[in-house]
């Protein structure tokens, strides 16, 4: 597994995001999920959905998994003027897709 957090200038934790191999991992994903996100060809598998949250995982080939943890602090929630009806998800998806380009995991 590798890792890698990411913090804000307060040294704030607001991304946690986790790179892994677990078929096991993979199928409680395609089981149980809030909803699935269609971004930019990526599926966006959302398992924690809100306002100020987002925990969210793109599943690879042979069962690779990227898991985004994101846990942005007020400022950046009220700077992001996330629209009534959105969650942190839907805010994030264009970012996640652009991962899932890199990984070139685009379907």
């Amino acid at each position: 597994m590798q890792q890698c957090t990411y913090q804000d200038a307060d040294h704030n934790k607001v991304l946690n995001l986790k790179l892994f191999k677990n078929a096991d991992g993979a199928t409680n994903f395609r089981d149980i999920h809030v909803r699935i996100l269609q971004a930019d060809g990526a599926e966006i598998y959302v398992m924690k959905d809100e306002q100020n949250e987002c925990g969210a995982a793109l599943l690879g080939p042979e069962d690779n998994i990227v898991q985004f943890d994101f846990e942005p602090g007020t400022a950046a929630v009220s700077a992001a003027q996330v629209q009534t009806g959105q969650t942190w998800c839907d805010f994030s998806a264009p970012v996640i897709a652009e991962a899932n380009k890199k990984l070139g995991w685009t379907k």
